[in-house]
């Protein structure tokens, strides 16, 4: 019993590195994607939203607003005539989603209707090419684009795995007797802490 939990808690600390490391690493391109944008330099903002969506994690929120903002870049940039800009936009939708692909493709339907927009921009290029028409206004305004505040769930997401993982601690210390069995009485306390952290942790990446 002793050695399953310590095996169980390897898992999760490697679990969560991974998570984490996701989790900021997407936070940080989304701000970037974001002083992109209030920069006017649309182009940057999509290239960071997609990178941010390659930092996937089931649920996350960074990778729900790289999406949306993908999508509501590349709206506002046809909007304007800004063919090339809504163009990397869409595409960038659908490569991220194809490349995250395990189990399950994410964002699916994003993707598929991404294509769509993608191949009636690039007619509308075709059919501007022959004419040599440069694009229209090339600033998309940051309030056309997702900028939602993730900072509170990183610290759900921090916080819910640090209890998980004193719960565990806790667990392994004092609710285990001397043949490693489980003292349910002494190991109450561990258990509860490991199950508000886990359900926490769950919470800032199911429910975002």
């Amino acid at each position: 019993m002793r050695t399953a939990l310590r095996v169980l808690l390897v898992f999760v600390l490697i679990l969560g590195a991974i998570t984490l490391r996701a989790a900021l690493g997407g936070e940080r391109e989304i701000a970037l994607s974001t002083s992109a944008l209030e920069a006017g330099d649309p182009a940057a903002a999509v290239a960071h939203a997609r990178a941010a969506a390659l930092w996937y994690v089931p649920g996350a929120p960074h990778v729900r607003v790289a999406y949306a903002r993908l999508k509501a870049i590349g709206e506002e940039a046809e909007r304007r005539r800004n063919w090339e800009v809504a163009l990397a936009a869409y595409r960038s939708i659908s490569s991220a989603s194809h490349a995250t692909r395990w189990v399950v493709t994410p964002h699916r339907a994003e993707a598929q209707a991404a294509a769509e927009n993608a191949a009636r921009v690039e007619a509308k290029l075709r059919e501007l090419a022959p004419q040599n028409v440069e694009s229209g206004e090339r600033e998309v305004s940051p309030s056309q684009a997702p900028n939602e505040d993730v900072s509170f769930l990183r610290y759900v997401l921090a916080g819910g795995f640090g209890s998980a993982i004193l719960g565990l601690l806790l667990l392994l210390r004092r609710g285990l007797d001397e043949s490693g069995q489980i003292a349910w009485k002494r190991a109450a306390p561990g258990l509860a802490i490991t199950l508000v952290g886990t359900l926490a942790y769950v919470a800032s990446l199911v429910l975002a």
